[in-house]
């Protein structure tokens, strides 16, 4: 693997076997996804109208018959997009068996929380913990905003405007991480890994480095609910 790749997972959910054939880790933002079968049924299934909706149904049997075939034991959804389809399908009798959520002290998914007016990552987290849906957490140091400085220059179309805004609205954090002598990314990472279901985080780390600093960070347990109010609390009154 290359040392500038994304790698995936902090923590694998305990149905995540890494000697399962049909898991494997793999970059967490590919620049170029594959070509898949499921992009057929979604073609025409989106349009202006905003059938997301018919989508998720097309797509819910086509997962479920690969499961009677045996070809994937699980399947999950990303927590983004248009908010109350995710809800729907999370709410439904078969739901998926994890769903990537935004999870972070800002309660932000930045650049990427475009699709849903006033996107609430919240409200879709606790949907997945009311149905007992594990949670695969992203966003966790929230595209930089949550780490000691932010890795680039805003992008000049200014679709990432909102990552620097939420960098300047974590000052506070950035306060409370230099007082308890921690880095700010590693007590991010630690805040998603103490929040209620959280199975798994995906990491967005660019080289070794990085990925050991996560590495030490989980390995130093989850937050108690006092840092943790104490965590919430910098943003609140910052």
């Amino acid at each position: 693997m290359s040392p500038h790749q994304n790698y995936n997972t902090l923590v694998r959910p305990s149905w995540l076997k890494s000697s399962d054939p049909s898991v494997r880790l793999a970059p967490s933002e590919p620049t170029h996804p594959p070509a898949s079968p499921t992009r057929k049924l979604s073609n025409g299934a989106l349009d202006r109208g905003g059938c997301r909706r018919r989508r998720a149904c097309q797509l819910r049997p086509a997962f479920e018959r690969l499961q009677q075939e045996g070809k994937i034991d699980h399947w999950g959804i990303g927590g983004l997009g248009q908010e109350e389809a995710i809800k729907q399908a999370l709410a439904h009798d078969k739901p998926p068996s994890a769903v990537q959520c935004v999870v972070n002290l800002l309660n932000s998914a930045g650049a990427i929380g475009y699709v849903s007016e006033n996107f609430d990552p919240n409200s879709v987290l606790s949907a997945c913990q009311n149905h007992n849906i594990p949670i695969l957490a992203i966003r966790a140091v929230q595209a930089g905003a949550l780490t000691s400085s932010m890795d680039r220059k805003p992008h000049a179309s200014g679709f990432d405007k909102r990552d620097f805004e939420d960098f300047e609205l974590a000052k506070p954090f950035r306060n409370l991480a230099n007082d308890w002598h921690v880095s700010p990314a590693s007590l991010a990472h630690r805040y998603a890994l103490s929040i209620q279901d959280v199975a798994s985080v995906i990491l967005g780390v660019k080289n070794r480095k990085e990925l050991l600093e996560c590495l030490e960070a989980e390995s130093q347990g989850i937050l108690s609910k006092v840092e943790i109010q104490q965590i919430e609390n910098c943003i609140k009154e910052g």
